[in-house]
């Protein structure tokens, strides 16, 4: 609900995360609320960046991002649409897993 009930959610990455994303992402599109998350380089192996979630490398830039998705909707909900398309295409605990088994099964053999 809380996620719905805001124009932006503001997702930071751990700084002790190395790689990969934290799984706001992917709950957080889920929902599909907007979000904007400081980049990580595996972003775009998840989703499309400008399309299906905005990334920022800066505080500045966040700010400017948070300026102008306040004043265009309508962009920043068929964002937020598009994610919440991706994650249930890809990125469900069920379908993330079956991935996982598939990987461990090559380095099984």
């Amino acid at each position: 609900k809380a996620f719905g009930a805001a124009k932006i959610i503001l997702n930071f990455q751990p700084t002790q995360l190395i790689t990969g994303v934290n799984y706001k992402t992917h709950e957080i599109a889920g929902c599909g609320a907007f979000q904007l998350t400081d980049f990580k380089p595996e972003l775009p192996e998840m989703y499309e960046l400008g399309k299906e979630i905005v990334c920022f490398h800066s505080l500045d830039e966040l700010k400017e991002l948070i300026d102008y998705y306040l004043r265009h909707d309508s962009e920043r909900r068929r964002i937020a649409e598009a994610a919440q398309l991706r994650a249930y295409s890809n990125h469900t605990l069920e379908k993330r897993a079956k991935k996982l088994m598939e990987i461990l099964r090559k380095f099984s053999r």
